[in-house]
């Protein structure tokens, strides 16, 4: 009769203990999954970044010689011209910042949606023990 019951203690412990195993497994999966995630959003956002510096570059170096164009031009036309070559590049600056300001923000959506859903293992009781049922089982009672 003892040796029986040491069984049953055995096996209700093996029990308990193979879901920690599997929820072990499923919790690397979605720690894994998370932190690639992240560093989608980071490269994403480096290269957001990146873009966005390179325009205002662009822009300044623009501006200092629509600048010198403006103070040197022989005519009110001509300077008028140059500004409006200038201004034209600023706004075309600027429809690229909210392309990229669109396409960072959908990558970074992607990142946070791409990671597949991994359903948690359920855990069986342990030997002998009978589960309370749930609230679902309950109310379509």
């Amino acid at each position: 009769m003892e040796r029986d019951n040491v069984t049953k203690v055995y096996e209700s412990m093996q029990s308990m203990l193979q879901p920690m195993a599997s929820n072990a497994e499923t919790a690397s999966n979605r720690a894994g999954e998370f932190w690639r995630g992240q560093q989608k959003v980071l490269d994403s956002m480096q290269a957001f970044a990146g873009g966005w510096f390179d325009r205002r570059q662009t822009g300044t170096r623009a501006a200092l010689e629509a600048a010198q164009r403006i103070c040197t031009a022989k005519t009110p036309v001509d300077a008028v011209r140059e500004y409006q070559e200038w201004a034209s590049g600023s706004l075309q600056r600027m429809a690229d910042d909210s392309v990229a300001l669109q396409r960072q923000v959908m990558e970074i959506t992607e990142a946070l949606i791409a990671a597949p859903a991994v359903p948690m293992p359920t855990v069986a009781p342990p030997v002998g023990v009978t589960p309370a049922p749930n609230a679902q089982q309950q109310a379509a009672e």
